[in-house]
């Protein structure tokens, strides 16, 4: 998704967020597709990689964002790139998408209606096999209208508190480098002298060697070691 556009907002002026000022009344909650609720300080892994439809690659987070109050809410997302060996880190929520490397920064504020269940649109665009770590934060704000104090008030966002926070991973793995350690993980091998006692550091010599295999099987044969 390396498309960079700005999405409407559903903000509306005049509305007030529905929660007070305290961090635990965050009606923001990060969320699996199915809704099921990603607590808060967990650690994601993603591997799953994409075409991005523009000729690169792309491994999406896989975390939503749920409004889970009745009445439309504001938010922002702190976002903190604390690993990123190739490639950029993009980000489309809650209003205009952005491109991030390494450090920490913060989205523009926009509000979700109650109930609203949103992609968190995020994803690291690798040019590379290699890693990103991400660290994904909901900050809360409060909607400000104008008062009927003098001067007059522009409308603006009140910061009241940060919500959840959840770790992603991003992994882009080497298939041969995988495969390799695969590999060696599944076949055990133990030697045998020719009287058929374990040898635990073979020399040079004439051994039976038992090799187990990732299904179970044993296989044997004798190897003669220089």
């Amino acid at each position: 998704m390396k498309k960079i556009f700005t999405m409407a907002t559903l903000l509306m002026a005049g509305f007030a967020a529905a929660f007070a000022q305290d961090d635990t009344d965050s009606p923001f909650q990060f969320v699996k597709v199915d809704g099921t609720v990603v607590p808060n300080g967990s650690t994601v892994i993603a591997n799953l990689l994409e075409d991005d439809g523009f000729g690169g690659l792309q491994i999406k987070s896989g975390l939503y964002v749920k409004n889970t109050s009745e009445d439309a809410a504001v938010l922002s997302i702190g976002i903190n790139v604390e690993q990123l060996d190739n490639g950029t880190i993009q980000l489309c929520f809650p209003t205009d998408c952005a491109q991030y490397g390494l450090g920490e920064r913060e989205t523009k504020q926009g509000a979700k209606n109650g109930g609203e269940q949103s992609d968190l649109q995020t994803e690291w665009m690798p040019t590379a096999y290699g890693k990103a770590k991400v660290t994904y934060t909901i900050k809360n704000y409060e909607y400000i209208g104008m008062g009927n104090e003098k001067p007059i008030p522009k409308p603006h966002y009140d910061y009241i508190g940060d919500g959840a926070s959840v770790t992603v991973i991003y992994q882009y793995d080497d298939p041969a480098a995988i495969s390799a350690v695969t590999a060696s993980a599944a076949q055990t091998a133990t030697y045998y002298d020719m009287a058929g006692r374990r040898v635990a550091a073979p020399a040079k010599g004439l051994y039976v060697k038992k090799t187990t295999l990732a299904d179970g099987s044993v296989k044997s044969q004798k190897v003669v070691l220089q």
